[in-house]
């Protein structure tokens, strides 16, 4: 299935949460997008710190898939 979405900023530099500030509004267009399509979340992470922070932790809901670096190696 091909990828629908990625966060950019507003000057097309990728959005990483983690490393980072992101819009209050985050979690709203994120629930938006969730009530239409199913989301999912693909990253090289370790699956432990993909929530690790509240703000991403609230985020969880909306993603029916996660892959982490534990689900390729």
């Amino acid at each position: 299935m091909p990828i629908r979405a990625v966060l950019f900023d507003v000057s097309g530099v990728l959005v990483d949460p983690c490393e980072g500030d992101f819009p209050d509004s985050l979690e709203d267009i994120i629930a938006l997008l969730a009530d239409r399509y199913k989301l999912g979340i693909v990253t090289s992470r370790r699956r432990s710190h993909i929530y690790a922070t509240p703000r991403l932790a609230a985020l969880k809901p909306y993603f029916k898939t996660t892959i982490a670096y534990e689900d390729t190696a």
